[in-house]
């Protein structure tokens, strides 16, 4: 296992001791997202797929059909989308589906739309705009009657009513009766309780589904297929809806195909008129001509001149048709209707830039009429779409004023062509040039006659017919589960949540603490040199065996123990240990041979009678004091180990701390034993510690792992420096139990014990070496 893994199991150390906080956090966070999910509104969505229709290869392409959309411009796959989800289609749906009044039921908590399965249907003439979108209470009390209660300007209206029976006011009438389709599809339905409903304005749903559920989207950019989907709590109504979008979608193209061709034959049944007499006055002509003149046939010569001539005719008739069209159209321009509402005539305009400067003009007077819903028309938001319509007309009309100049520039050319073919029969005779002139005459409005009958009958067919090109290939489903809230999706994102909430609380607690975690901290706070550590362990024996023979062991071979050593130990605070550090460092020292003498020298909180039965009453105050001899004033523990209290305190500490004979008391005492060990009380509290440590050879001083402030580490350091003392070294308690003898974590499987050798116990090994350590 490398140094790495290591590092990571020592950063973790936290999070396992703070388990506890993050597991409960874990489970309420899953708590909350239970609660949350069965309170919660759910959506579903539903999604009917339409096929436009491809000029080059649909349908429309066919020979009895290429010419019924004679007036459009191959769609754009990205423009109808804005179409079908623009307010004139989402205006017509909403007249195939009945979202003008919702029916709420009301919870404790929430209340759920019913939608069809509502126990009442409300019939409203609404005569007062501001009642519309209003929260109307209604409580039913049995299947007789009701309790209808609302507001609306300035009174209160709080009515006890029949089914069937209609409150009337200033905002208009409302009439409430028993939905049995409902009732009688669901027996189990609960009737009497309490309700809500909303009867909602056009302009109100309008910018409800387009701004929020209702997303259409082509597949692809070079397929013509789009998907229609829309979303809300009620599935019945996804479905119905979506469906609804598409079929008003048909029935817009289909009646704007209508209207187109029903302008086009009206035009052409005009221009037949004309034409049509003036056949008549060429036919009657032409036989009295040659009644007259007794001529039955023409000459062959004249067959080409004419056929050019009636080219030409035509060619004329067509120019006068995109004349007219254009005519139609600037009227239409400078009249300023509603530009959403007709398709305008523009085929015989074919500048690609003029096609979409029509198609922005639409746009812009949707954006307009939907910012009045919320601007005046001084709001520099609609003057600023006033100007790009403006911008957008001006360019209109100077088009089509360019086209009639073209046109004419056409006419001219072809007058001039017409006049050169018709020269062509003054080098006839004069009776024979009359003939074929009024022959010419009559082929001419014979032909042109011809040509409009044609496309009369197109345009009449095109009429008549109410095919659409664009077809639903897939009908939107009610849909079976909902989209959102996912309960999988946020049952794992609360836990994992829960579970970084809880590591926050944990590291941030960790880190507010500011107690030394480790080795590296106390290194970073103080430049003592450290003795040792002693670890975290379960039993006292195994603090001995594994802590203090090392310890012993450790600064034996740092040359800071030999015979006649005096040691002091003493910590900053209470509470890190130093009682218990003196006390089993004194016993390993006896068990490897030492004659150790212990001294309790905490005048302020001893704490021997604890761990020592049978203490004498004299002790080391009698001793320094009094000039007690220190065998009455110490008790054997075993052989090697003797055990002396602070003795009887009939004066203030500091006379034993500053006797002038304390020194050589403890001289006396290293020559009587080998290890003379001092207890000494905390120096925060006190100085009594320094007056030891300034005569002891060797100062450890506690530090504790988890409990130690960082900044107190800095407390030895500054009494290093102040009182010079000498060889002071500092003590690690309470260090992880994965450490070695030097502080350094090393991991629970580094050691000579036994390792588990199935998951069950390597499981538990885990737990009892780092959370129940940690902890």
């Amino acid at each position: 296992m490398s140094s790495g893994t290591q590092g990571i199991k020592k950063t973790l150390l936290p999070a396992i001791k703070g388990f506890p906080i993050i597991a409960a956090c874990f489970i309420i966070a899953l708590t909350i997202a239970s609660r949350a999910l069965y309170y919660a509104t759910p959506k579903y969505e539903a999604t009917a797929l339409l096929k436009l229709d491809e000029k080059n290869n649909g349908p429309a392409d066919n020979n009895l059909y290429k010419n019924f959309d004679v007036f459009t411009v191959n769609n754009k796959i990205i423009t109808e989308e804005q179409v079908i989800q623009s307010p004139l289609i989402i205006d017509r749906a909403l007249d195939l589906v009945d979202f003008n009044v919702s029916y709420y039921r009301k919870g404790k908590i929430r209340r759920s739309e019913m939608y069809h399965a509502s126990p009442f249907k409300v019939k409203a003439l609404i005569n007062d705009s501001t009642f519309y979108n209003k929260n109307v209470s209604l409580t039913i009390i049995n299947k007789q009657q009701f309790v209808i209660q609302f507001s609306h300007g300035g009174n209160n209206y709080n009515k006890r009513l029949n089914f069937g029976q209609a409150i009337t006011g200033k905002f208009g009438s409302i009439n409430v009766s028993l939905n049995q389709d409902a009732i009688a599809i669901n027996d189990d339905l609960k009737i009497a309780d309490e309700y809500e409903f909303v009867v909602h304005s056009k302009d109100f749903l309008i910018e409800k589904v387009i701004g929020k559920n209702l997303d259409v989207k082509a597949l692809d950019k070079e397929i013509p297929i789009v998907r229609i989907s829309y979303a809300c709590e009620v599935p019945e109504k996804t479905a119905a809806f979506a469906n609804a979008v598409a079929q008003a979608y048909i029935d817009d193209y289909t009646e704007n195909k209508s209207e187109v061709a029903s302008k086009t034959v009206q035009f052409i049944d005009d221009r037949l008129n004309d034409i049509g007499e003036k056949l008549k006055q060429s036919e009657i002509a032409l036989e009295t001509y040659r009644t007259e003149n007794n001529i039955i046939n023409t000459t062959q010569e004249t067959d080409a001149g004419i056929k050019e001539l009636s080219q030409l005719k035509i060619q004329l008739a067509g120019l006068d048709m995109k004349e007219a069209s254009l005519d139609n159209l600037y009227s239409y321009v400078i009249s300023k209707r509603n530009f959403e509402e007709v398709a305008p005539n523009f085929e015989a305009f074919g500048d690609p830039l003029f096609t979409e400067m029509m198609k922005g003009l639409k746009q812009y007077t949707q954006e307009r009429r939907e910012l009045l819903n919320k601007y005046t028309p001084e709001h520099e938001k609609i003057l600023l779409i006033d100007a790009k319509i403006n911008d957008n007309i001006k360019y209109i009309k100077e088009s089509i004023r360019n086209a009639k100049n073209d046109i004419a520039i056409k006419r001219s050319e072809l007058f001039s062509a017409y006049d050169e073919a018709n020269h062509r029969f003054d080098s006839l005779p004069s009776q024979e040039k009359d003939m074929v002139v009024l022959e010419r005459e009559f082929q001419l409005n014979q032909k042109v006659y011809q040509f409009l009958v044609e496309k009369r009958t197109e345009a009449s067919i095109a009429q008549a017919a109410t095919i659409s090109f664009h077809r639903i290939i897939k009908l939107a489903e009610i849909p079976v589960g909902p989209i959102s809230p996912k309960p999988t999706m946020m049952r794992i994102i609360a836990g994992f949540l829960g579970l970084m909430i809880g590591l926050a609380i944990v590291y941030t607690r960790r880190a507010m603490r500011g107690k030394i975690e480790d080795k590296e901290t106390v290194e970073k706070h103080s430049t003592l040199p450290i003795a040792g550590i002693i670890k975290q362990n379960t039993s006292a024996a195994e603090a001995r065996e594994e802590n203090f023979y090392t310890l012993s062991t450790n600064l034996i071979l740092l040359n800071q123990i030999k015979r006649g050593t005096a040691i002091t130990i003493t910590s900053t605070i209470e509470k890190e240990g130093k009682t218990y550090a003196a006390i089993n460092l004194a016993w390993a020292l006896s068990q490897m041979g030492w004659k150790v003498l212990l001294c309790d020298m905490n005048s302020k909180q001893s704490a021997f009678d604890s761990y020592f039965d049978s203490l004498p009453a004299n002790g080391m105050v009698n001793h320094i004091v009094s000039h007690e001899p220190i065998f009455n004033c110490c008790t054997e523990v075993n052989r090697d180990l003797f055990v002396a209290p602070i003795g009887t305190m009939y004066t203030s500490s500091s006379h034993m701390f500053s006797h002038q004979q304390l020194g050589e008391k403890i001289a006396s005492l290293k020559r009587n034993f080998d290890i003379v060990i001092f207890d000494a009380a905390a120096t925060s509290y006190t100085i009594d510690a320094v007056a030891l440590m300034k005569h002891a050879d060797l100062n450890l001083y506690i530090v504790r792992a988890n409990l130690t402030p960082q900044h107190m580490v800095q407390h030895a350091d500054m009494l290093k420096e102040e009182y010079q003392l000498s060889n002071l070294m500092l003590l690690i308690n309470g260090m992880h139990q994965a450490t070695n003898y030097s502080g350094h974590f090393t991991g629970s499987l580094y050691g000579y014990h036994k390792q588990a050798q199935n998951w069950r116990l390597r499981i538990k090994h885990y737990v009892q070496s780092y959370y129940k350590r940690a902890a």
